[in-house]
């Protein structure tokens, strides 16, 4: 199938047959492949410069006279050889990923062309599910994605406040804006390509599907995620020869925001520019490499995290020639598209709106601060390059008094935060303080504050000196204000709050008050109830320890769970009682849920072989053999009773558990 997608792509890109895109867009053709053949990679240079990269390739196209379309072609560099899978320009300078590592390419003189490079961090492999997307954050800190071939472990852990140090499959690393240290946010992916940030702070990336196994109960279909802290997104095996994913209902993976269906996942963007209409504004665009399409996911706030559906955006009236693999938007809003990949034929799309928009919404503010907060696409290349010297002109006053503005939009006040954070050495805890009071010199408490701000001064106080490689220097203080924060009823402060200890280094515990542990477990948030789990197996362990009573003495069947995953699971018989006992006493499908789950992780997790599937892939443990007989049929009893539960996510479950289990249940199959 893929030998012959790549043959009809290869044939051109689409012709007279045209685009079908929502009333109002424009798509034409910026470049094509005599510019730029087999593109792999596409950004927009601090310059506002379409460049692209290709194997042994990265060029800047240029549109000398202004007609729309680009004239020539200049080399910036001559590799990687193998291909450029993430570009972002850091002034002229070029980060990217490539020849088995991450790389700055160095423009010192300014002339458009490389003169050195050097590598930052290593990595295995080249090509699919090895190294992808890079962009710098709202902290200043780089953001490099990667698959599950690029053997992301332990050497990228560098800094002592990591929340993964045991990776499994693809990853999130998070590094120091010169490179000096490192650490891994996130994993458990499978090839996701690129990633990007909204206003509120959340990473979002689109992962692919196991397509060797479609139609099979453990297929894993393409997916949205918001990247979760500290947490495996479902992804357990590498390279591309067998397929497994948790479902997203496991306790100890990440919900999908989107599932999507089969696919192969490449570039994604928040649009957060004044150009298109106002619904496009924030949403989050993803692309589709074998089907040709652009999808578009507008996002409302659902707790913590975020509700969207699937749109259909952009796709060619027809079947051939639109393969696209990367995009980005450039100054004046407009999306460029590359197509390419796997040898098929290079070009660049323009995705303009040309309809009437309100004169109100596309004018740039004439004021300095405000230009500064609202700037469009603000953690791109050419947006950096324009508002950063303008914010170092104002000063830190400026944009602290803005943070604390209650008349000033939500997202200005957000940038306000995260401008502090990146150039002005943080927010500390006085500031955070007032913004989560309203404002005020006195309270500290999110009842008086815009929620959205005061957990994004949670994020920032949590960053401390964002210039420095490690969270270490962060004070007592600043400690008990992000502990204190954990006892706030909003989801969005908690969940800020829970992330930010999982990511301290260890050090003293010794914060005023104690995290609200068992309110975590119990929240109705899951993002805030898995966040609480990663902060207790962290640098706080010890504090949860003599915070939360053994397991024997919880009676609240969340709280039980939540311990239990804290703990560890075990072989031991009390193990797999206090399980039982969390299930049998609730009807809480969230308990319920995790009580199976707890189960299976206690027969040592579901024993698969790399690159060899088997027919009883998902239904054997690792372990099991280890739990003795008797311990295992009190909990198939226990657990086939409640059978069948109507609760598809639950039965499916209980099935694997039992099966797990390895013993017999009188009248079970009945």
């Amino acid at each position: 199938m893929i030998g012959a997608l790549i043959a009809l792509l290869a044939a051109g890109a689409p012709g007279d047959e045209g685009f079908r895109a929502p009333e109002g867009f424009e798509v034409s053709l910026f470049a094509g492949d005599d510019l730029a053949h087999d593109i792999y990679a596409l950004t927009i240079d601090s310059h506002g410069r379409v460049v692209v990269a290709g194997r042994g390739y990265i060029r800047t196209l240029h549109d000398r006279d202004g007609d729309g379309r680009a004239d020539d072609a200049t080399l910036f560099a001559d590799w990687p050889r193998t291909g450029a899978r993430g570009l972002y320009f850091d002034g002229d300078d070029l980060l990217c990923s490539g020849d088995r590592g991450l790389h700055r390419i160095e423009d010192r003189d300014g002339d458009g062309k490389a003169d050195a490079s050097r590598r930052l961090l290593p990595s295995e492999n080249d090509g699919d599910h090895a190294a992808n997307g890079i962009l710098k954050g709202p902290d200043g800190w780089l953001y490099w994605i990667c698959g599950n071939d690029a053997e992301i472990g332990r050497k990228h852990v560098t800094l002592p406040g990591s929340p993964i140090t045991d990776v499994n499959c693809g990853a999130v690393v998070r590094i120091a804006p010169d490179g000096s240290a490192s650490e891994v946010i996130a994993h458990g992916f499978r090839n996701p390509y690129d990633l990007a940030f909204n206003a509120h702070g959340t990473l979002f990336t689109y992962d692919a599907d196991g397509e060797r196994v479609h139609y099979l109960p453990f297929y894993g279909p393409t997916r949205i995620f918001d990247i979760a802290h500290g947490m495996h997104h479902g992804w357990v095996l590498r390279g591309w020869v067998h397929a497994w994913s948790r479902p997203g209902w496991f306790t100890d993976n990440v919900e999908r925001l989107a599932v999507i269906g089969r696919g192969s996942p490449t570039g994604v963007l928040v649009y957060r520019h004044r150009a298109f209409p106002e619904r496009y504004r924030e949403g989050l665009f993803a692309i589709c490499w074998s089907f040709g399409r652009i999808y578009f996911f507008p996002l409302e706030r659902r707790g913590s995290t975020w509700s969207t559906r699937t749109e259909t955006f952009l796709e060619p009236i027809g079947a051939t020639g639109f393969a696209p693999v990367d995009m980005a938007v450039d100054p004046r809003g407009d999306i460029f598209v590359a197509i390419g990949g796997r040898g098929t034929r290079g070009s660049v799309f323009r995705v303009r709106y040309v309809g009437e928009l309100p004169d109100a919404e596309t004018s740039v503010p004439a004021d300095a601060l405000r230009a500064v907060l609202a700037a469009d696409q603000p953690l791109s290349s050419w947006s950096r390059a324009r508002w950063v010297p303008a914010a170092r002109t104002i000063g830190r006053d400026a944009f602290e008094r803005a943070a604390l503005d209650a008349s000033r939009p939500c997202l200005e006040r957000l940038r306000a935060v995260e401008i502090l954070v990146e150039l002005f050495d943080g927010v500390g805890v006085d500031l955070a303080r007032r913004i989560s009071s309203g404002g005020t010199a006195s309270g500290g408490t999110a009842s008086g504050g815009d929620p959205e701000v005061t957990a994004r001064a949670v994020w920032a106080v949590s960053c401390g000196d964002a210039s420095a490689s490690s969270r270490s220097t962060l004070s007592t203080s600043a400690r008990s204000f992000l502990s204190a924060m954990t006892h706030e009823d909003d989801a969005r402060i908690a969940r800020a709050a829970w992330e930010a200890l999982g990511g301290l280094p260890p050090g003293d515990v010794d914060v005023d008050p104690s995290p609200d542990w068992l309110g975590g477990f119990a929240h109705d948030d899951r993002r805030v109830r898995a966040a609480t789990v990663v902060a207790a197996r962290g640098a706080l362990r010890q504090r949860f320890g003599s915070d939360v009573p053994p397991v024997g003495k919880l009676d609240a069947p969340r709280h039980i769970v939540g311990a239990l995953l804290v703990r560890g699971p075990s072989t031991d018989a009390t193990h797999f009682d206090a399980c039982l006992r969390a299930f049998t006493s609730t009807r809480d499908r969230v308990a319920r849920l995790a009580a199976v789950r707890l189960v299976q992780l206690g027969l040592g997790d579901i024993a698969l072989v790399q690159d060899r599937a088997r027919v009883t892939d998902g239904y054997t443990g690792r372990s099991t053999g280890g739990v003795d007989v008797e311990t295992r049929r009190r909990v198939a009893r226990g657990l086939a009773a409640a059978l069948p539960s109507l609760d598809r996510a639950l039965d499916q479950e209980l099935a694997r558990a039992l099966a797990m289990l390895e013993v017999d249940v009188d009248g079970l199959l009945a």
